[in-house]
């Protein structure tokens, strides 16, 4: 049954394929231990919690892949494994986008898909 993989090198992940295991463990896409197994769809490991993808961080210790950190002050949930904001998002609807400058949410609007 095909899987879906992340090659992982120095904790980053620089390639994704669906492979069965055995096709992995022949040696065929490289080193075997390079690659781990990754969530898709709800499928798969599921306690890695994120579905890896190209770019992100393999955290070894944890068993998780993080995806990369939107702005420097963002703040990783080590439940969720995903970065939040320091300051929660307007309750308000609407568009809001992150200024990294000032720490706050300001009016976006003027966003492409905003409406």
């Amino acid at each position: 049954m095909s899987r879906f993989w992340a090659k992982v090198v120095d904790n980053e992940v620089i390639d994704l394929i669906v492979a069965d295991e055995d096709h992995i463990q022949s040696g065929l896409v490289g080193d075997p231990s390079l690659w781990i197994e990754t969530p898709r769809d709800g499928k798969g490991p599921t306690h890695r919690v994120n579905e890896a993808g190209v770019g992100f961080t393999y955290d070894a210790e944890n068993d998780k892949f993080i995806p990369g950190k939107p702005f420097p002050s963002w703040i990783l949930n080590t439940t969720t494994w995903n970065w939040y904001p320091p300051v929660e998002p307007p309750a308000h609807k609407g568009c809001h986008k992150w200024d990294e400058e000032t720490q706050s949410w300001q009016d976006g609007q003027q966003m492409d898909g905003c409406s």
